[in-house]
């Protein structure tokens, strides 16, 4: 991921653009992120490695790597399995979004201070609430959300490098254009604080 420009990306049914920094200017971010897709499914997830640097991103990358490869599991066994390979590492907050165009369902896990906002057929922007905690290890409870669209889902996930005063008025009917969201975010960053990553996403 080049850090400091915001890159965009096109899948077959989804739109996506994201922001990465790395604290104090730091040329390794501790935050990694994935987005996938296939004939069923789309998915987004952003882990943020505890403290920050290498370490962070060594940790954040096994978790991408897991949840990539098992991204069409059962939630909470992309969890489980994140968690005892962080055993001797780190560790990360995470949240992971899963969109199922077959069954018209969104399923949401997170645990930790990843922010993830939903927009579900223009309604109102939703935060979901994630468990308190993280992943290395030890026994934990990821909050798992199951929700259904009907046409089109938008979402923002963030790590808590930025400053989310507002959020959701900042979001609401601009959610269709993923760049529009994460150029109006990075203006919010604190890179003095922490790495940031953010990624917004449209699917239809």
């Amino acid at each position: 991921m080049v850090l400091n420009k915001i890159i965009e990306e096109q899948h077959s049914n989804a739109t996506t653009a994201a922001f990465q920094a790395g604290k104090n200017g730091n040329a390794v971010c501790g935050d990694m992120f994935i987005t996938v897709e296939n004939d069923r499914y789309f998915l987004a997830a952003l882990a943020d490695g505890l403290g920050s640097g290498k370490g962070a991103r060594k940790s954040s990358e096994i978790a991408m790597d897991i949840v990539e490869q098992n991204f069409d599991a059962p939630m909470e066994d992309i969890f489980a399995l994140v968690n005892r390979a962080l055993a001797h590492e780190r560790g990360v907050v995470l949240t992971v979004v899963r969109i199922d165009y077959v069954n018209n369902q969104i399923t949401c896990g997170n645990i930790g201070n990843v922010e993830c906002l939903l927009q579900i057929d223009n309604k109102d922007v939703m935060r979901i609430i994630p468990t308190a905690g993280f992943l290395s290890g030890r026994s934990f409870k990821a909050r798992v959300h199951h929700f259904t669209f009907q046409a089109k889902v938008g979402f923002v996930l963030h790590s808590d490098g930025v400053n989310h005063l507002r959020q959701k008025r900042d979001l609401t009917d601009v959610y269709e254009r993923p760049v529009d969201v994460v150029k109006h975010l990075s203006k919010k960053v604190s890179i003095d604080k922490d790495d940031v990553t953010i990624i917004s996403g449209y699917v239809h």
